[in-house]
Protein backbone atom coordinates (compact mmCIF):
# COMPACT_ATOMS: atom_id res chain seq x y z
CA UNK A 1 0.00 0.00 0.00
CA UNK A 2 2.72 2.32 0.83
CA UNK A 3 4.24 1.89 -2.61
CA UNK A 4 0.97 2.73 -4.35
CA UNK A 5 0.58 5.93 -2.31
CA UNK A 6 3.98 7.14 -3.48
CA UNK A 7 3.13 6.22 -7.07
CA UNK A 8 -0.12 8.29 -6.89
CA UNK A 9 1.70 11.35 -5.56
CA UNK A 10 4.32 11.02 -8.30
CA UNK A 11 1.52 10.92 -10.91
CA UNK A 12 0.03 14.08 -9.45
CA UNK A 13 3.37 15.87 -9.67
CA UNK A 14 3.82 14.77 -13.29
CA UNK A 15 0.33 15.93 -14.27
CA UNK A 16 0.97 19.33 -12.69
CA UNK A 17 4.28 19.67 -14.51
CA UNK A 18 2.60 18.74 -17.79
CA UNK A 19 -0.06 21.43 -17.34
CA UNK A 20 2.58 24.06 -16.59
CA UNK A 21 4.63 23.12 -19.65
CA UNK A 22 1.52 23.14 -21.89
CA UNK A 23 0.67 26.68 -20.79
CA UNK A 24 4.22 27.82 -21.49
CA UNK A 25 4.23 26.33 -24.99
CA UNK A 26 0.84 27.89 -25.79
CA UNK A 27 2.13 31.34 -24.84
CA UNK A 28 5.26 31.01 -26.96
CA UNK A 29 3.55 29.50 -29.99
CA UNK A 30 0.87 32.20 -30.49
CA UNK A 31 1.49 33.78 -33.88
CA UNK A 32 2.54 37.43 -34.08
CA UNK A 33 0.01 39.76 -35.64
CA UNK A 34 0.87 41.49 -38.81
CA UNK A 35 0.55 45.24 -39.10
CA UNK A 36 -2.72 45.03 -41.07
CA UNK A 37 -4.23 42.66 -38.49
CA UNK A 38 -3.25 45.06 -35.69
CA UNK A 39 -4.85 47.99 -37.53
CA UNK A 40 -8.01 45.98 -38.06
CA UNK A 41 -8.03 45.06 -34.40
CA UNK A 42 -7.65 48.72 -33.32
CA UNK A 43 -10.34 50.06 -35.66
CA UNK A 44 -13.67 50.93 -34.11
CA UNK A 45 -16.81 49.31 -35.26
CA UNK A 46 -20.17 51.01 -35.68
CA UNK A 47 -21.32 49.55 -32.37
CA UNK A 48 -18.35 51.12 -30.59
CA UNK A 49 -19.17 54.52 -32.12
CA UNK A 50 -22.81 54.28 -31.06
CA UNK A 51 -21.77 53.29 -27.54
CA UNK A 52 -19.41 56.28 -27.41
CA UNK A 53 -22.15 58.64 -28.61
CA UNK A 54 -24.52 57.23 -25.98
CA UNK A 55 -21.87 57.79 -23.31
CA UNK A 56 -21.37 61.40 -24.41
CA UNK A 57 -25.13 62.07 -24.49
CA UNK A 58 -25.66 60.55 -21.04
CA UNK A 59 -22.77 62.61 -19.64
CA UNK A 60 -24.20 65.78 -21.18
CA UNK A 61 -27.62 64.94 -19.75
CA UNK A 62 -26.16 64.45 -16.27
CA UNK A 63 -24.35 67.79 -16.49
CA UNK A 64 -27.53 69.51 -17.70
CA UNK A 65 -29.61 68.00 -14.89
CA UNK A 66 -27.07 69.07 -12.27
CA UNK A 67 -27.03 72.62 -13.66
CA UNK A 68 -30.83 72.77 -13.62
CA UNK A 69 -30.86 71.44 -10.07
CA UNK A 70 -28.42 74.16 -8.97
CA UNK A 71 -30.49 76.86 -10.71
CA UNK A 72 -33.71 75.59 -9.13
CA UNK A 73 -32.10 75.53 -5.68
CA UNK A 74 -31.05 79.16 -6.08
CA UNK A 75 -34.52 80.13 -7.32
CA UNK A 76 -36.13 78.42 -4.31
CA UNK A 77 -33.71 80.22 -1.99
CA UNK A 78 -34.60 83.57 -3.56
CA UNK A 79 -38.31 82.73 -3.46
CA UNK A 80 -38.06 81.95 0.25
CA UNK A 81 -36.24 85.23 0.91
CA UNK A 82 -38.58 87.42 -1.17
CA UNK A 83 -41.01 88.21 1.67
CA UNK A 84 -38.10 89.25 3.88
CA UNK A 85 -36.68 91.48 1.14
CA UNK A 86 -40.12 92.97 0.51
CA UNK A 87 -40.68 93.68 4.21
CA UNK A 88 -37.27 95.33 4.57
CA UNK A 89 -37.89 97.46 1.47
CA UNK A 90 -41.35 98.38 2.77
CA UNK A 91 -39.87 99.44 6.11
CA UNK A 92 -37.26 101.56 4.34
CA UNK A 93 -40.00 103.16 2.23
CA UNK A 94 -42.41 103.85 5.08
CA UNK A 95 -39.86 104.93 7.68
CA UNK A 96 -36.71 106.07 5.88
CA UNK A 97 -35.21 108.00 8.82
CA UNK A 98 -35.63 105.11 11.22
CA UNK A 99 -34.32 102.61 8.65
CA UNK A 100 -31.24 104.73 7.99
CA UNK A 101 -30.53 105.07 11.71
CA UNK A 102 -31.09 101.34 12.29
CA UNK A 103 -28.72 100.35 9.48
CA UNK A 104 -26.04 102.84 10.55
CA UNK A 105 -26.02 101.76 14.20
CA UNK A 106 -26.06 98.06 13.30
CA UNK A 107 -23.22 98.59 10.84
CA UNK A 108 -21.23 100.59 13.38
CA UNK A 109 -21.72 97.91 16.06
CA UNK A 110 -20.59 95.13 13.74
CA UNK A 111 -17.68 97.14 12.32
CA UNK A 112 -16.27 98.20 15.70
CA UNK A 113 -16.62 94.70 17.14
CA UNK A 114 -14.85 93.20 14.14
CA UNK A 115 -12.06 95.78 14.19
CA UNK A 116 -11.39 95.20 17.88
CA UNK A 117 -11.25 91.43 17.23
CA UNK A 118 -14.25 90.69 19.45
CA UNK A 119 -16.11 88.98 16.61
CA UNK A 120 -15.16 87.17 13.46
CA UNK A 121 -16.45 88.43 10.13
CA UNK A 122 -19.32 85.94 10.16
CA UNK A 123 -20.26 87.00 13.71
CA UNK A 124 -20.23 90.64 12.64
CA UNK A 125 -22.43 89.88 9.62
CA UNK A 126 -24.86 87.89 11.79
CA UNK A 127 -25.06 90.80 14.25
CA UNK A 128 -25.64 93.33 11.47
CA UNK A 129 -28.27 91.13 9.84
CA UNK A 130 -29.99 90.34 13.12
CA UNK A 131 -30.12 93.95 14.30
CA UNK A 132 -31.20 95.56 11.05
CA UNK A 133 -32.76 93.33 8.39
CA UNK A 134 -34.55 91.00 10.80
CA UNK A 135 -36.02 93.95 12.72
CA UNK A 136 -37.30 95.43 9.48
CA UNK A 137 -38.76 92.05 8.57
CA UNK A 138 -40.58 91.81 11.93
CA UNK A 139 -42.10 95.24 11.31
CA UNK A 140 -43.29 94.18 7.87
CA UNK A 141 -44.79 90.93 9.19
CA UNK A 142 -46.71 92.83 11.88
CA UNK A 143 -47.98 95.31 9.32
CA UNK A 144 -49.05 92.47 7.01
CA UNK A 145 -50.95 90.78 9.84
CA UNK A 146 -52.70 94.04 10.67
CA UNK A 147 -53.75 94.50 7.05
CA UNK A 148 -55.03 90.92 6.89
CA UNK A 149 -57.16 91.46 10.00
CA UNK A 150 -58.83 94.41 8.32
CA UNK A 151 -56.77 97.21 9.76
CA UNK A 152 -54.86 99.75 7.78
CA UNK A 153 -51.17 99.84 7.06
CA UNK A 154 -49.23 102.04 9.49
CA UNK A 155 -48.61 104.73 6.89
CA UNK A 156 -51.74 104.40 4.86
CA UNK A 157 -53.82 107.58 4.64
CA UNK A 158 -56.65 107.78 7.14
CA UNK A 159 -59.04 109.49 4.75
CA UNK A 160 -59.56 108.66 1.17
CA UNK A 161 -58.95 111.55 -1.19
CA UNK A 162 -62.06 113.58 -1.82
CA UNK A 163 -62.95 113.09 -5.42
CA UNK A 164 -66.49 113.83 -6.25
CA UNK A 165 -67.85 113.83 -9.71
CA UNK A 166 -71.21 115.46 -10.08
CA UNK A 167 -73.14 114.44 -13.05
CA UNK A 168 -75.65 116.90 -14.51
CA UNK A 169 -79.27 115.87 -14.30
Amino acid sequence: MHVFDQFGSILQILKTQARISNKATEETTTPMRTRSQTNQHNQRTAGDSIAFIKLVLVTALVILVRCLEWILQKMILIYEKLPMIYNAARFCYEKPDLAQDLIRTSWHLAYVSYQSNLWTLSDAFDAFFGNSIEKMNEFGEKANEKVKRGGKSPNSPTKSPAISIKTPR
